[in-house]
């Protein structure tokens, strides 16, 4: 008799909070990052026409999403400052020793997503290559609010690409 119903193995549900994010070359950044986003990817179709009517073949080009992160910003403004000097470095140094500076220390960076299982122990580890930031978020002060709140910045980043492995 065939099997019907297959209940999964694993039934736990993954955790929003269940992670840790490591960029090689941003110490200060990795330790206050609060939100990181997984991204997605896509594979273009290619048409392919036929007597009867038009349809898509899988493409051969696989795409993907930037990285997003957000981070806190400490009050010696150490992990805005680490990006921003990255990317002033990269895009349009004011003088050459800026951009010699910022390529004798990195150009990209390698970067790992812990996602934690149910236990809080690494389960997968999704490994981007060769990413650098292509977009930092401002920073908002406001005197007109009533209550102290954490200041927070995004970046956005471009990589080669990113695979993953089950630990």
């Amino acid at each position: 008799m065939a099997k019907i119903f297959h209940q999964p193995e694993n039934i736990n549900q993954l955790s929003p909070v269940g992670y840790k994010f490591v960029i090689e070359n941003l110490p200060n950044t990795s330790w206050f990052i609060t939100a990181v986003s997984l991204p997605g990817v896509s594979l273009g179709a290619a048409p392919f026409p036929t007597p009867f009517l038009q349809t898509t073949v899988p493409g051969e080009t696989m795409t993907f999403e930037d990285l997003n992160i957000t981070f806190i910003i400490d009050e010696d403004m150490s992990t805005w400052l680490e990006i921003f000097d990255w990317i002033a470095g990269l895009g349009f140094p004011e003088e050459y020793p800026q951009y010699a500076a910022q390529k004798a220390k990195f150009i990209t960076s390698d970067a790992t997503l812990i996602v934690l299982n149910s236990d809080m122990r690494p389960n997968f580890h999704f490994k981007f290559k060769e990413l650098f930031p292509v977009g930092l978020s401002e920073i908002a002060f406001d005197s007109s609010s009533t209550e102290i709140t954490t200041l927070k910045a995004a970046v956005s980043f471009k990589y080669l690409s990113y695979t993953y492995e089950k630990v």
